[in-house]
């Protein structure tokens, strides 16, 4: 069995840190302890920052040997075109092109992941969205993705419209899950944010509560006039 982190209740991932300040690197599930438990790998904070150096450098790498002999990307063979973000095949996810990386048949290499992982590949692109947004207005947001999943709708439901939301393309963007503040002049941090669809977001835009009352009571009255 894998132990659980005692701090979140879920897994250890990759990044955690102990009371010690060592960093959880992975399980180790070809070995298993006399208590039934995988070992675990865990790194001091000086061995965490030279792997992470050394994997910067080794990408940079990559990504510059890319540049100079870039590979093919292999097309959908049920549009013709490109595979885009969230197409789905075989039942995989479409992530994205690796150009980093060049197989032997000349092709880049090809990120795909179950549901899970394109939905919080979703949620995590919001959530550097929200923070850049913070950024620019001087705070830093304290939202991450753990969170950010948790308080997403289980039933995928825009609380607001009541519509189904469902991560799609731009035909579909009205549908697809935004990040709302609700009260914006808080920011994006944890207690002030709620998913409701993108439609429910063009809606209600930077407005108060009072205000969003305010032009649906004038909307009613021009109505009536007509």
């Amino acid at each position: 069995m894998k132990r659980i982190n005692p701090n979140t209740g879920k897994l250890f991932k990759r990044g955690d840190k102990r009371e010690d300040g060592f960093i959880f690197s992975h399980y180790s599930i070809k070995r298993l302890k006399a208590d039934g438990f995988y070992t675990e790998s865990w790194n001091s904070p000086k061995s965490q920052k030279n792997k992470d150096k050394s994997t910067k450098e080794r990408l940079n790498r990559k990504a510059e040997a890319a540049k100079k002999n870039p590979g093919k990307q292999r097309l959908n063979p049920k549009t013709g075109k490109k595979f885009m973000l969230g197409d789905y095949v075989d039942g995989k996810y479409f992530l994205g092109y690796d150009n980093r990386y060049i197989k032997l048949n000349g092709y880049v290499r090809e990120i795909w992941g179950n549901w899970d992982t394109y939905h919080r590949f979703k949620v995590k692109s919001i959530k550097v969205n929200a923070h850049y947004r913070a950024n620019k207005k001087g705070y830093k947001s304290d939202l991450t993705i753990d969170y950010l999943v948790d308080i997403f709708p289980k039933d995928f439901l825009c609380p607001a419209l009541g519509i189904k939301m469902e991560w799609g393309n731009r035909e579909e963007i009205y549908s697809s899950p935004s990040l709302d503040r609700i009260i914006p002049s808080k920011g994006y941090k944890k207690g002030n944010v709620v998913w409701i669809s993108t439609r429910a977001n063009a809606i209600k835009q930077d407005a108060t509560s009072e205000e969003v009352m305010k032009v649906a009571k004038w909307l009613n009255k021009q109505l009536k006039t007509l």
